[in-house]
């Protein structure tokens, strides 16, 4: 990975949406705490989430990358 790539997915996990989280099973609909921890530090939510939300987000994170 390069400093672009990794500079890019920071990028992407502070622009996505609450609706996108809950379409993809990052976040449970409705559960708003989690989606305040994920606003005040997504890097930081990423790393404590479980490997199933985690493998989610990055899924959801790929969506968004320049090819």
């Amino acid at each position: 990975m390069t400093l672009e790539q990794f500079h890019n997915g920071l990028r992407i996990l502070l622009n996505l949406d609450l609706h996108d989280l809950v379409a993809f099973g990052v976040i449970d609909t409705g559960d708003l705490n989690a989606w305040r921890a994920f606003q005040a530090s997504p890097w930081a939510w990423m790393i404590r989430a479980e490997d199933r939300r985690c493998r989610n987000l990055w899924t959801l994170m790929q969506t968004r990358m320049v090819r």
